[in-house]
């Protein structure tokens, strides 16, 4: 999916699409340019060009193109893979403010979610893949896809963006003998493979006032 959309902008207003109308029962939401410009954190004119592709690859429908102006006659939009059964579906857990505050942040950070995916796969607290594979995943150049990671993995990189909020991913090196190996995990899911269980983690859940008795994120579909 990431990779047939080959930009970041893009992924990002799509998942933004798609959490807001997985809440609706027919997979559609009302709103104009302007609105998804803000929500996204993105201009109108790069909303325009994504929604187009969008429309192009048959991710995205405009089912009513709405009335210029109107604020009841709006453009409505149904989002593909909006609704699915969990038990049909691959998925991840990924939660709320993933979609609503880090890919209007940082629209790059769609990557976390395909991490994620890897991690949730085999229920590992880190995953081993490559840069050529999340490239592959991605459509993104090497470059794009390594800067992304240094930025998202190193504190100083994050802050110097004035987020507001922690950096997602964490970067280590594992040693094999005489060869290191990179893993990546995903900072705000903490795993417990021995359970095959997973939770929002304690700093995330303070950070963004969950609940420790309930802080299983929420579960959508893999990118």
């Amino acid at each position: 999916m990431l990779a047939e959309m080959a930009n970041p902008r893009t992924a990002a207003i799509y998942l933004t699409l798609l959490e807001k109308a997985h809440w609706h029962q027919n997979g559609c939401i009302k709103a104009t340019i302007t609105e998804l410009s803000r929500c996204t954190g993105l201009h109108k004119s790069t909303v325009s060009a994504s929604i187009r592709k969008l429309e192009e690859m048959q991710y995205l429908t405009c089912v009513n193109p709405g009335v210029q102006r109107s604020r009841s006659n709006k453009p409505v939009w149904q989002v593909r893979h909006a609704r699915f059964v969990l038990s049909n579906a691959q998925w991840v857990p990924v939660p709320l403010f993933f979609f609503r505050e880090y890919l209007k942040a940082y629209p790059q950070s769609v990557l976390v979610a395909l991490l994620l995916n890897y991690q949730h796969l085999h229920w590992r607290k880190f995953s081993w893949v490559g840069i050529p594979t999340l490239s592959k995943r991605t459509g993104w150049s090497h470059s794009s896809v390594y800067k992304a990671i240094h930025v998202m993995g190193h504190k100083y990189k994050w802050d110097r963006l004035q987020t507001g909020l922690p950096f997602p991913l964490q970067i280590e090196w594992s040693s094999n003998g005489a060869n290191g190996h990179r893993r990546f995990a995903v900072r705000f899911a903490s795993y417990d493979p021995k359970r095959k269980r997973v939770f929002l983690s304690d700093e995330f859940a303070q950070r963004f006032s969950r609940k420790t008795t309930s802080r299983e994120p929420r579960s959508v579909h893999s990118p």
